[in-house]
Order: C-alpha cells, then sequence, then structure tokens
C-alpha cells in the first residue's frame, strides 16, 4: 500500500454506499492506492485519472478495470483501437440532437418502467428500473425487439 495504514476494500458495497469519506482520505493520503483485497489500484484525484486516461502506451483497461468481473462492462474496458471504434459507433446514435428527439421517448419509457414496478413496494433500483431504460434505447436504435432486453442484460453479464 502506498499512503497510511489504512486497508480499503474499492468494491464491497459499503464503499460504494458511502464513498465521500473514503475518496476523501485517499485523496489526502494515498491519492495511489493498491487495493489488495481485489488486487487493483485505486487512483482518486481528478488530474491523475484525466492524466491516465489519455496515456494508453504507459496504461491499459484492457486487461479489465473490475477483476471480478470476467466480461468488458463498458468502453472503459478497452484500450485503442476497439475503444474509439465502439466509440464512435455509439456517439453517432447520441449526438445532442438524436438526444434531445429521444428526450420524450426516454421520458415515456421511463414512466411505463415506473407504473410496472409501483405496486411491488420494494425495488432494487438499478436491477429493476436504471438498467433498463438504456437497454430498451439502444435495443431500438439496433433495430432489435426492445421486449428482448432481459436477453440484453444478460448478454451484457455473460
Amino acid at each position: 500500500m502506498i499512503g497510511g495504514a489504512r486497508s480499503i476494500d474499492s468494491l464491497a458495497t459499503a464503499t460504494y454506499d458511502e464513498p465521500w469519506s473514503t475518496y476523501a482520505w485517499l485523496r489526502a493520503e494515498a491519492p495511489l492506492y493498491r487495493d489488495d483485497t481485489n488486487g487493483i489500484w485505486v487512483v482518486s484525484r481528478y488530474q491523475d485519472v484525466f492524466d491516465i486516461s489519455r496515456s494508453p502506451e504507459r496504461y491499459c483497461s484492457g486487461r479489465g478495470v473490475r477483476p471480478k468481473e470476467i466480461v468488458p462492462l463498458s468502453l472503459i474496458s478497452y484500450d485503442d483501437p476497439e475503444h474509439t471504434r465502439q466509440r464512435r459507433m455509439i456517439n453517432r446514435g447520441f449526438t445532442p440532437r438524436r438526444v434531445r428527439e429521444l428526450a420524450p421517448h426516454i421520458s415515456a419509457l421511463s414512466n411505463e418502467l415506473i407504473d410496472e414496478i409501483a405496486d411491488r413496494g420494494e425495488i432494487d433500483f438499478v436491477e429493476d428500473f436504471a438498467v433498463h431504460v438504456p437497454l430498451i434505447v439502444i435495443a431500438e436504435l439496433m433495430g432489435l425487439d426492445p421486449r428482448q432486453r432481459n436477453d440484453l442484460a444478460r448478454w451484457r453479464s455473460e
């Protein structure tokens, strides 16, 4: 560990639930921190993250950004040239103009999903709501049946 004697599990649920004090400590005491529990480095200062993200000759994301996950979870899991290829493909569907055009539809989708889950009394916000809106929009943009969103969600984690 670089920095003080504190041990942090950066992937623990508690860290996600209340990250503020952990990241305040990291920024002050260990801006580059080795999380031995998960076998990863944690970079906590904006400028360092900015510099690292623009230095692909020295740093990579292609071997994963979440060591316990064996699949790429997002574009940040790729290095160039694959990162740029996929980003360009996605960006075409999400120009500012296109997002403005999609906003009423996204709002309607959100309301439909809320209506579907409203009577449950309790939900997991991410799994029951937040994952579905972008999956439906992406499915529609790809010409897929949006009812396949559960398949898309499953495929993203396989």
